[in-house]
């Protein structure tokens, strides 16, 4: 039997943006579907965070979910089983009130939204586990200590992982609690990852900057032999442009086609040549169809003949500046440990809002 596993879809995604549904479509139209009907797999589950406001959903991104996913995998006869991801749910204290339930209603779906409950998949059995609310905490991981299976499916929050590039959470669930599994896979972290026990599958597509260049997808796992094999979205939605005016007739004629339908960013190497800038930034404009164009320049102080090596050795990032800043508060009434934890949760969503 193969399983089609993916995650973090996040219907609703950029501010429910008609050009990011449009985007989310055409993965599932040009390549989730084709290889599922190639492959021959009629089982689908969806590890979690499905939807991805937690408030609200607006009636239009519901609608093209419907049309884009969940209808076509009841055309097809498939059967869906889905786990509830934090985004999913209005309360962070419980699941209780959840978009998957609230809105699906019409379709036979098997959904995992309180307790993990182990299912047997042609033999091997899974331990499907949604996202775990604090009200649900210690019962959840009594049953995840004693539970019957092979593999745990998850929507975790696992200490150790990497939230966004060399961001890593170190206020999650201890990974001990899962040591018993053979195979452990999440959703959850937008960024793939294996450590040879947890697996984190990552996102389907591109979903904000910090998404750039990296893979996305979803995976079809064989019950049989228990091998995972990743198909990876040829689709992407963020694209640089490095623009050098030294070589003038080629930024004039460079091919803007390949941009058609991405969020772009052009860095400004070198503008020397005012007028063919304009002309170049102007054709962006007029004929380049983006969805959403930024400029990046002035990298003059960034010159590499400019910067001393002392220099270069000093920059920091933004966590470690956060980090430094609250170990430099001279008082002896704040928990800086916790302050830490905060600014990172605060920058880690702040960094998926655009």
């Amino acid at each position: 039997m193969k399983i089609a596993l993916i995650t973090d879809l996040h219907f609703g995604g950029k501010n429910d943006n008609i050009s990011f549904s449009a985007f989310q479509s055409r993965f599932y139209e040009e390549t989730f579907f084709p290889i599922l009907e190639k492959e021959k797999v009629t089982t689908i589950i969806d590890l979690g965070d499905t939807f991805d406001r937690r408030k609200y959903t607006n009636f239009n991104t519901l609608k093209l979910a419907k049309e884009m996913f969940f209808t076509p995998i009841y055309e097809r006869g498939m059967d869906l089983h889905v786990l509830l991801g934090n985004h999913d749910c209005y309360f962070k204290s419980t699941n209780d009130v959840n978009s998957m339930s609230l809105t699906c209603g019409e379709y036979p779906i098997h959904l995992y939204k309180d307790m993990p409950e182990v299912v047997d998949f042609d033999g091997l059995k899974i331990l499907m586990t949604p996202w775990i609310a604090p009200d649900k905490y210690a019962e959840s991981l009594r049953i995840i200590s004693r539970a019957k299976a092979d593999f745990l499916m998850g929507h975790l929050p696992l200490q150790g992982a990497e939230m966004l590039d060399n961001v890593y959470c170190d206020d999650g669930i201890e990974r001990k609690h899962f040591k018993r599994f053979e195979r452990v896979f999440s959703g959850h972290f937008h960024k793939q990852q294996d450590d040879g026990h947890v697996r984190y599958l990552g996102a389907p597509y591109e979903i904000t900057w910090h998404d750039y260049n990296s893979k996305k997808g979803f995976h079809i796992l064989d019950t049989e032999t228990r091998e995972l094999e990743f198909y990876q979205n040829p689709n992407r939605l963020f694209k640089k442009i490095y623009y050098d005016d030294g070589q003038s007739d080629e930024m004039l004629n460079y091919d803007i086609t390949p941009y058609e339908g991405c969020y772009v960013k052009i860095f400004v190497i070198q503008k020397s040549d005012f007028y063919t800038f304009d002309r170049f930034i102007d054709r962006c404009y007029n004929d380049g169809n983006f969805y959403e164009l930024k400029i990046v320049e002035d990298f003059s102080d960034l010159d590499p003949n400019n910067i001393a090596d002392q220099s270069m050795e000093d920059v920091e990032d933004t966590m470690t500046l956060l980090d430094r800043y609250v170990e430099e508060i001279d008082s002896v009434a704040i928990n800086k440990n916790k302050l830490k934890r905060i600014l990172k949760n605060l920058y880690v969503e702040a960094s998926e809002v655009e």
